[in-house]
């Protein structure tokens, strides 16, 4: 589902730039849309509605849990969020989250690869820091330099999303 959304988010569409071909949906483009919208709202339903019944014991431990008892929580009906933004902050969260991470992931992997002599680099320091009998942890970033420089790169040459949107 974040996949086509993010294809057809990038996709030409002609009514974006000429608003008066905006209602014909030449590329058919908008109608995919709310094809997409519909699988997506539908998910998110059951979602929520599975959270519901099944209840958390009192417990917010996430993201969803947090936001399902703010509507129970608030005083004021203008405090609370209603289905329609939940369902719209998850739908953000997915497609935000999901396809820019793999794709810079993929980016980052291709660059290295094209650049040899920065892939060694890069492994070297991953081995003197890290070493070979673990994993990468979030305590050792503050040592990978080389790395982060290289995640830098990737982000400049590669934004995740393109910067000239309509």
């Amino acid at each position: 589902m974040v996949e086509q959304v993010m294809l057809l988010s990038g996709k030409f569409n002609a009514g974006d730039f000429f608003p008066s071909l905006e209602r014909l949906d030449l590329q058919g483009v908008a109608g995919e849309m709310k094809k997409v919208h519909r699988w997506f709202d539908d998910f998110l339903t059951e979602i929520l509605e599975e959270r519901r019944m099944g209840g958390d014991g009192g417990q917010h431990d996430d993201l969803l849990s947090t936001l399902l008892f703010s509507q129970d929580g608030a005083d004021d009906e203008n405090e609370k969020l209603n289905d329609t933004e939940i369902k719209a902050l998850l739908l953000n969260m997915f497609t935000a989250g999901t396809d820019t991470s793999a794709s810079t992931v993929e980016w980052a992997m291709a660059e290295l690869i094209r650049h040899p002599k920065m892939l060694a680099q890069a492994q070297l320091e991953l081995d003197s820091v890290v070493g070979r009998d673990r994993l990468v942890s979030d305590l050792d970033l503050p040592q990978l330099g080389y790395l982060q420089a290289v995640v830098k790169e990737t982000f400049r040459l590669h934004p995740p999303t393109p910067l000239s949107l309509p």
